[in-house]
């Protein structure tokens, strides 16, 4: 515990031993996560659009002339009944009938068609909780006696779930580039510190201090700067996106991007762990290279 205060204090007192290379680190801190900041809220976001669309892609289910009014019910626990249908909600033919009606208007090929020579069908418009398996669930689908034929657009479902994958591929690998990046700048600009007490560094080395000994105090120092740089960013990065979801949060018909508060949490917990990594690991390598006398 003495040599915990001791590593604390002096971790604390380096800072305001050089405060313009303090003021210039916790800076290049703030830009570099406001640049992963924001490609994460671009991915996270994309991330989520993708899946909102691959869960609420819909397919039509058109059911034969042939089943009754009263055994449509019947029908639709048999669609809820296969596995991964999410919903399953009925378009009677009358509804579809209307609307086709009022979208042509009455100058049409349907005036003077009656509700008794609708040519539509009962639908149920089918959602499913992945698409990655949709082509084995409307096969199971096609198999009711009920269902006469299938909408299905496989093709752009699997394009979603294709989408949807690279997304999260490439948010990976370009987060982990940028984070390996911003690692080499930090310690770099630590470095710069580290160098102005390498004296100070010698002689503690020369009267008997382990590398531990003298590289704790350094790594904390840089692990303040760090989560100091993560606050501050994660600051304004939420502020911003508070101003871009106020004035547009609605992609698409039903979809909508993250909310302020779930983009905040996510940012602030990332940056908090990249910025006390990133800044520990670069003290620990700047300082690394002057233990050796």
């Amino acid at each position: 515990m003495n040599n915990f205060s001791y590593f604390l204090k002096e971790g604390i007192a380096n800072l305001f031993t050089n405060r313009m290379v303090t003021f210039m680190t916790v800076l290049t801190v703030i830009v570099s996560l406001l640049v992963t900041g924001v490609f994460q809220v671009i991915s996270t976001n994309l991330v989520h659009i993708s899946g909102e669309l691959g869960n609420n892609f819909e397919f039509n289910i058109f059911i034969k002339d042939s089943v009754m009014e009263e055994d449509l019910e019947d029908v639709a626990q048999q669609l809820l009944s296969i596995a991964m249908v999410k919903d399953a909600v009925l378009k009677s033919k009358s509804e579809t009938f209307r609307e086709f009606k009022e979208k042509i208007g009455n100058d049409s090929l349907l005036q003077g068609i009656t509700e008794e020579d609708n040519p539509f069908r009962n639908c149920y418009v089918v959602t499913l909780t992945s698409l990655e398996n949709a082509d084995y669930v409307l096969e199971e689908i096609t198999l009711l006696d009920a269902v006469d034929s299938v909408s299905n657009n496989l093709e752009t479902s699997k394009k979603l779930a294709a989408v949807e994958k690279k997304v999260n591929l490439y948010s990976i690998i370009v987060y982990v580039l940028l984070a390996l990046l911003c690692l080499s700048i930090i310690s770099n600009i630590i470095n710069v510190s580290i160098f102005s007490r390498r004296k100070h560094i010698n002689i503690m080395k020369y009267v008997g201090a382990t590398n531990g000994f003298v590289r704790t105090p350094f790594i904390i120092e840089g692990v303040i700067v760090g989560i100091t740089g993560a606050i501050l960013s994660s600051g304004i990065l939420a502020y911003g996106y508070y101003l871009i979801y106020g004035n547009f949060n609605q992609v698409l018909e039903g979809i909508y991007l993250l909310s302020p508060g779930i983009v905040f949490t996510e940012l602030l917990i990332t940056n908090l762990i990249y910025g006390g990594l990133i800044g520990g690991i670069g003290a620990a390598f700047a300082v690394g290279k002057h233990l050796k006398v």
